[in-house]
């Protein structure tokens, strides 16, 4: 009847229940790539990542050492012990990315994490969005996931993170 006005807080006896788990960490002899990582979450989950251990970073972007703060996010991440590179790739291109993911595999060490934080953006109201513009903003996400998910299948992955929000499809206002 929301009568009560105060709070309950139920607490297990001292020692009892399993032991908290250790908080995952980054394999400092595995790399990660980071799809969308020069710049937005993509960039802050790879400072994360490199403060956490991570010392091998491949950050990859449709503009690849193009885009706008591209030399900032390789110092800052130098500055916290990561060796990065910047790669220009569509992930949505599924021949581009393996053929990426190949060069990756060849020239470091093993694959251990992905995350995707690539993003499209066409901002407007979701009643005005067409199939098309739906499409250029979807297609960074879920094409790029199928693409990451299936050509990753054989790399010893701890990690593979996918950043996602509904403005990323329907538009911000």
């Amino acid at each position: 009847a929301s009568t009560h006005i105060g709070k309950l807080v139920i607490r297990p006896p001292a020692g009892h229940g399993p032991a908290p788990a250790e908080p995952w960490r980054p394999d400092p002899d595995g790399a990660y790539l980071v799809l969308g990582g020069v710049q937005g979450f993509g960039l802050e989950c790879a400072k994360w990542l490199a403060a956490n251990g991570a010392a091998h970073l491949a950050l990859v972007s449709r503009r690849g050492g193009e885009t706008p703060g591209a030399d900032a996010a390789l110092r800052t991440l130098a500055a916290l012990g990561a060796r990065a590179r910047i790669e220009a790739c569509d992930a949505t291109d599924a021949q581009a990315l393996g053929a990426l993911l190949v060069r990756l595999r060849r020239d470091g060490p093993p694959m251990r994490g992905v995350v995707h934080a690539a993003a499209a953006f066409a901002d407007g109201a979701a009643a005005t969005m067409d199939a098309a513009r739906f499409d250029a903003v979807l297609a960074p996400k879920v094409t790029a996931a199928e693409n990451l998910d299936r050509l990753t299948a054989p790399d010893p992955l701890h990690l593979f993170l996918l950043f996602s929000s509904a403005t990323t499809a329907f538009g911000n206002p």
